[in-house]
């Protein structure tokens, strides 16, 4: 697999990096970024993943994500070293470097991804298989602000009526 390393990546303080596989869907020429977790940076030799390879029959489970992009929106550019030296991870700047297409989407694995061949399960994955790390995403489906602008634009709305009220009250006295 021509896996990639995404640099400046921390967990709990420490430096590492997100190791990304390219996996190929069967039937089909495209192929998806798997964000397969988190490595310290002593793992940062290509040569040692191969000590990190999954076998993995069955579906995987994890949360699609958007391609990490500049904060101007570009594209990123290509390193000089294409397996260590990403710095986001680029969908389009990644896909520029494999001899298949890429879906538009990274998949990141989430923990405890993995699948009991006898049963057909999720299941847990046991100690020795700690590494690469998986991460929990962070998704928040809380209200955030939407509560408290709905109140701002309630209160508007209130103080607009009372305004309109009050002139309206004020032309009719005039008008008597």
């Amino acid at each position: 697999a021509r896996q990639v390393a995404i640099r400046n990546q921390s967990l709990s303080g420490q430096p590492g990096f997100h190791l990304v596989t390219p996996l190929l869907i069967s039937g089909s020429d495209k192929a998806i970024l798997v964000n397969r977790g988190w490595i310290p940076v002593g793992e940062a030799n290509p040569a040692a993943w191969r000590t990190l390879d999954e076998q993995h029959d069955g579906p995987l489970h994890g949360l699609l994500q958007p391609t990490r992009r500049r904060p101007d929106g570009t594209v990123s550019d290509i390193p000089q070293d294409t397996v260590t030296g990403w710095y986001r991870l680029d969908v389009e700047a990644i896909g520029q470097t494999l001899p298949y297409e890429l879906l538009p989407v990274v998949l990141q694995l989430t923990p405890g991804n993995g699948i009991d061949l006898n049963s057909g399960r999720p299941r847990a994955r046991s100690n020795s298989e700690a590494l690469p790390h998986r991460i929990e995403p962070d998704v928040s489906f809380s209200e955030g602000n939407h509560f408290s602008y709905a109140l701002q634009w309630f209160g508007f709305a209130v103080t607009a009526a009372v305004v309109y009220i009050s002139v309206a009250r004020r032309a009719e006295f005039r008008d008597t």
